[in-house]
């Protein structure tokens, strides 16, 4: 889901203002990058997250903010895996640009490497011109931002 859309936002922030009217305070959590990603969704989302974490800097006690790592089990790890997958959830998501990559030629392999060959994999076949150092270097704002606020950045 792309932190562009308004609403998960508004979602997010209405979430987090119930648990501070109730005095609970929240350990939160982000992944950089989704299915589809672009660079600019991925600035968006770092817009986002800092913003988040400075409204809310009062109730999140940790934040623990990771790239997106496709794990066995997960939906991200049957796209990876799974071709007809993949291309099904790009055309249900409108992500035209990535079914067209997919269709001709991005391959899905039906074998798991470990977690850094599947994170490369992923960022390189479902992300769009988005290289694994634009996420790190995101996660690494995020991290940043969330320090500045004194909030406890977990690792």
């Amino acid at each position: 889901m792309s932190w562009q859309d308004d609403r998960q936002l508004l979602r997010q922030r209405r979430a987090l203002a119930n648990c501070r009217d109730v005095g609970l305070f929240v350990k939160a959590g982000i992944v950089v990058g989704h299915f589809g990603a672009t660079e600019p969704e991925i600035e968006s989302q770092v817009l986002a997250a800092t913003t988040i974490c400075r409204e809310f800097s009062d109730i999140i006690l940790p934040v623990d903010v990771e790239i997106l790592s496709p794990e066995p089990g997960s939906r991200d790890f049957l796209r990876l895996t799974d071709r007809k997958v993949a291309l099904d959830d790009a055309e249900r998501l409108g992500l035209k640009a990535l079914f067209e990559r997919l269709l001709n030629g991005a391959s899905s392999e039906p074998y798991y490497q470990g977690r850094s060959s599947a994170i490369l994999r992923y960022v390189s076949q479902l992300m769009l011109d988005v290289s694994v150092d634009l996420l790190l270097d995101a996660r690494q704002r995020i991290r940043d931002a969330a320090r500045g606020l004194n909030i406890y950045v977990a690792s």
